[in-house]
């Protein structure tokens, strides 16, 4: 057994020609030898998480409404690689938590926060449907029949999908309207896909150019975007290798591959059988793993240089978002863990000439400054802020050194503080630079901070202190998962080693939050957009704030003004509105009218007509609920239009009665219990309304009293 001994692992991506030395360049030959155009898509958009009578909610055609929000569902159909794929998306609402922040920087340093707001960004997760069970399937998911997608074999689940969605609604042709960038995974091959301009934004020497349109075929011309398999990367020699240097108490000097496994109380140790390369079995894979969804909650960095390569801060933070989108789709399949933002920190695109002591990781690339230095220095920032409350700090950068493309500490998930070893800061953090693949780097990297080590190669397999992840009896892991030192670009899935030991350190892993459950760490902030208590206005970003009338950076009003037009619905031109102006109009027969007092900026809370009053044609068994002229059967009609169904369910047994179950359409002897529930005032049970998807039985002697005065009046006209 390896001599035990406690210290920190800092681990590199490097780069090597030659495995025997410790620094060199990038293969010059590595590029992509194939791709494919994204052919005629076609997008089909509905809401899958909806009220039954709101509007948007039903299956809309591209070329009926083309906007796609970020809190639709949808399937995108389209050709490629001579076939057909479908893909059946959903939001990814656990990536940015509701109370996200996002720090922006001018070019003297001066930072803005505003909230981080989900709407601006399409962010997805879905799967890929066989070809011919993608037309049922939509319709169950658009009546809500199916449940959201997970990780778990469905019928007609081919592989996973994390995709992100840019919109220009200025685009007329229905090919360019909307561009598509992600990864999936459909048997043996994971494709990457990506518009052209980020394609050529990444472009190596020798990947192929991008065919001009008017020489490409008929089906073709319009396509904004390429695809291409990951296995389609070739490369003559190799190619980014990632090294391990130690800092702490074993004597490893420069780079080196030899951490004692057994050193860590949260990791599973494994032993080498005496005088032979094969390994002794280990605990079943995902031992220790939670059952039900976790989530990472991080924040997020980039530098000037990450900033300045994207040209723009909000391209940098779109791109942050896609990586952070797919990365997570690794953890949740494999864990169980989802990864969120919950802070993004983007900086200036202008580099300082000096770099501010606080955040001296915050500069321009350098010969003499190793991406080691910068991780060190970005956790000395990182410890500044040790109540944030976040389990993971990440830093993207384009100042690679050398072929390195990555660092991170090892085994430091939910370490908030900062820590000095030897000359360096250490924390829960992590760096990646700016590459092709740039998920698969982060992916590879927080890795690296919940306790992985890299996956054995052959030529470390009889070095029984070689310190990494064997795989089976064999040892040699053969570059097939995401810790393999050699930054493989088809590999998607990680070692079952890897997950043993990921898996054995989870327990220890306090920071890991429920779906919704973090409580943010202020409940107000003053430039996300939203009038808060304690405010006057808010008008958000500091761009925002220069063309608003009314309010000021400092969410106080300006001079002379008495409201905030962009906040308070009874102001116009900083003043309030005359009384009885409509501020809210009615949406039916059924809510009413609100306006304003004269004396208030704010429009007055919405008020509707009394639950259960009739409406609509005479005879038509409609009632008002909350708002809306409806009925059980309407709101089943509504939601199951495409599978013809019609009726609400008479009596469903052991459901709640506000639960949305609707009849058979072919079994007067069976109901289908559909997503959601019937909208809040719908009449259920004894003289009972539903509210949140329960019933709320109503007054029992009003409802006797009805009763009597019912039977009292059918007697006076018998005898009458």
């Amino acid at each position: 057994m390896i001599p035990k001994c406690t210290h920190f692992m800092l681990v590199l991506l490097v780069g090597f020609l030659n495995p025997t030395k410790a620094h060199s360049t990038v293969d010059p030959e590595a590029h992509l030898s194939n791709y494919d155009f994204v052919s005629n898509p076609k997008l089909d958009i509905y809401r899958h998480l909806y009220d039954t009578t709101h509007p948007k909610n039903a299956k809309r055609s591209l070329k009926h409404l083309p906007q796609l929000l970020h809190d639709d569902s949808f399937r995108v159909e389209f050709q490629a690689f001579n076939r057909t794929f479908y893909l059946h998306m959903e939001p990814n609402t656990d990536l940015i938590h509701r109370d996200a922040e996002i720090v922006t920087y001018d070019s003297a340093g001066n930072p803005t926060t505003s909230k981080l707001h989900p709407q601006k960004y399409l962010l997805y997760k879905g799967i890929v449907v066989e070809s011919d069970l993608s037309e049922d399937i939509l319709n169950q998911e658009i009546i809500g029949f199916r449940s959201s997608y997970g990780v778990d074999s469905k019928a007609g689940n081919r592989g996973w999908a994390r995709l992100v969605v840019h919109q220009d609604d200025t685009k007329v042709l229905p090919d360019t309207r909307h561009t598509y960038e992600g990864v999936f995974h459909v048997g043996s091959e994971t494709y990457q896909i990506q518009p052209i301009s980020t394609y050529n934004l990444h472009k190596r020497s020798l990947d192929p150019q991008i065919v001009n349109p008017s020489a490409r075929p008929l089906h073709q011309r319009y396509s904004s975007t390429i695809i291409y398999r990951l296995s389609d990367q070739s490369s003559s020699s190799g190619v980014k290798k990632r090294d391990v240097a130690k800092v702490g108490a074993c004597g490893s000097e420069g780079l080196v591959f030899n951490r004692n496994l057994t050193s860590s109380n949260t990791l599973p140790p494994y032993d080498w059988i005496k005088g032979g390369s094969s390994i002794l079995k280990r605990a079943p894979v995902g031992n220790g793993c939670p059952t039900s969804k976790k989530i990472l909650y991080m924040g997020v960095a980039a530098d000037c240089a990450y900033v300045k390569y994207y040209k723009s801060k909000e391209d940098a933070t779109k791109k942050i978002l896609s990586n952070w989108n797919t990365a997570s789709g690794i953890y949740e399949k494999t864990f169980n863990i989802a990864l969120g933002v919950i802070k993004l920190d983007i900086r200036s695109d202008i580099c300082p000439s000096t770099p501010d002591s606080s955040a001296a990781w915050n500069r321009d690339c350098s010969d003499s400054y190793a991406i080691s230095a910068r991780l060190s220095d970005f956790s000395r920032w990182r410890g500044t802020s040790s109540n944030d409350g976040m389990g993971l700090w990440h830093l993207m950068t384009n100042c690679p050194s050398g072929s390195q493309v990555g660092v991170a500490w090892v085994d430091q998930t939910c370490t908030t503080t900062t820590l000095t070893k030897d000359t360096q800061f250490v924390s829960g953090t992590g760096v990646s630079s700016r590459t092709s693949t740039e998920w698969q780097v982060v992916a590879h990297e927080i890795g690296h901070n919940f306790g992985a080590p890299h996956d054995c190669i052959s030529s470390q397999c009889p070095d029984q202190t070689s310190e990494c992840c064997p795989c089976d009896v064999t040892c040699d892991c053969k570059g097939q998962y995401i810790m393999n030192p050699t930054s493989q670009t088809a590999v998607n899935s990680f070692s079952p080693c890897s997950i043993a030991r990921i898996c054995g350190g989870i327990p220890n892993a306090k920071c890991l939050e429920a779906p919704g459950g973090k409580t943010p760490v202020s409940e107000s902030m003053c430039g996300n957009g939203i009038k808060e208590e304690g405010e006057e206005c808010d008008c958000g970003a500091a761009e925002d704030c220069a063309k608003d009338p009314c309010c000021a950076p400092n969410c106080k009003l300006k001079p002379g003004a008495l409201c905030s037009d962009s906040g308070d619905d009874c102001c116009q031109d900083c003043k309030i509105k005359a009384a009885n102006t409509t501020c809210r109009a009615a949406q039916s027969e059924c809510d009413l009218v609100e306006t304003c007092d004269g004396v208030s900026p704010s429009c007055p809370k919405d008020i509707f007509v009394e639950d259960g009053k009739d409406c609509g044609a005479s005879g038509g068994g409609l009632k008002c609920a909350s708002g809306f002229c409806t009925s059980r059967d309407a709101q089943c009609a509504a939601r199951g239009k495409t599978a013809n169904i019609v009726k609400a369910c008479s009596a469903p047994v052991n459901v709640d009665p506000c639960q949305l179950v609707c009849q058979n359409p072919n079994s007067a002897l069976s109901c289908i219990s559909l997503q959601g529930a019937f909208i809040d005032g719908t009449a259920c049970g004894v003289n009972g309304k539903c509210l949140n998807g329960s019933c709320k039985t109503g007054n029992i002697s009003k409802c006797w009293a009805n009763v009597i005065s019912s039977i009292g009046r059918l007697i006076d006209f018998l005898c009458s």
